[in-house]
């Protein structure tokens, strides 16, 4: 058979297809899907949960630099910084945050009190939930990456001086050039990769409502070819292709659903 009678033929069965008013509607929902998710995903209170940040003190600079980080990283969260407190609680009661973090005033000093004596009375960090659940803890897992950095930078100090004594006789800013002098957080411990050997780094920033596109659109597919499948069975009820030789169905019904799954 000639090329040219095969693309007429699939242009035929082209045509016959998007006459259904059902199988454009199926084409249709796959454009709006993606662009209904796009623009869901661009919105700025986007985020598995909703965090109220506030600081006791807005003057100190500490609470402001993890503030900061906070609300520059992961889109899996939306945090609102708030002016006090009390309107970061406010929010948490009246069902708009599904937690408030409310950071200690002078929180560098507190930071210190707690390393040296790790009890609750020294906590620096206030925690407001209206409920408890596992989901809600694992966002305790990003304000512990934050604060982490600080902590240890005290823990190192409270061990310099307590433990090794010929270190004594250093300033905190000596101590604080040598632990500096190492430059590392910890993320060059480990390199993800993903198995066709982008970076991880690659989709940092992508919106958590965005990873399971690719999975919404497999689905899509699917459905949309037990759709046709029903276009198919339809038509061969119908007698539509009964003019066509036994031996030659299969074919024409490979032809059928591949054009549906190219339009798709």
């Amino acid at each position: 058979m000639k090329l040219k009678t095969l693309f007429r033929r699939w242009l035929i069965l082209n045509k016959r297809l998007l006459k259904k008013p059902s199988f454009v509607v199926i084409l249709l929902l796959i454009p709006l899907l993606v662009g209904a998710m796009g623009i869901a995903s661009t919105g700025e209170d986007v985020g598995l949960f909703t965090v109220a940040l506030a600081a006791q003190d807005n003057e100190d600079e500490l609470a402001q630099k993890v503030i900061s980080s906070l609300t520059n990283g992961t889109q899996l969260f939306h945090f609102m910084v708030c002016e006090s407190p009390d309107i970061a609680s406010d929010l948490v009661e009246n069902g708009k945050a599904d937690a408030a973090w409310i950071l200690a005033e002078n929180l560098e000093s507190r930071i210190d009190d707690f390393v040296n004596h790790m009890h609750r009375r020294n906590s620096f960090v206030v925690i407001v939930q209206r409920e408890d659940n596992p989901l809600l803890r694992l966002t305790h897992e990003k304000l512990n990456a934050v604060l982490y950095p600080h902590l240890s930078r005290a823990l190192y100090q409270n061990y310099m001086y307590g433990n090794i004594l010929t270190l004594n006789d250093l300033t905190p800013q000596q101590l604080e050039e040598y632990y500096n002098a190492v430059g590392s957080e910890g993320d060059d411990i480990f390199n993800f990769v993903y198995s066709n050997g982008s970076d991880k780094s690659d989709s940092e920033n992508t919106s958590f409502l965005l990873s399971p596109l690719r999975g919404l659109m497999a689905i899509t597919m699917t459905l949309g070819g037990f759709a046709i499948a029903m276009f198919y069975t339809q038509d061969e009820l119908r007698g539509t292709f009964d003019r066509l030789p036994i031996g030659k169905r299969f074919a024409l019904s490979v032809a059928y659903h591949s054009t549906a799954v190219i339009n798709m």
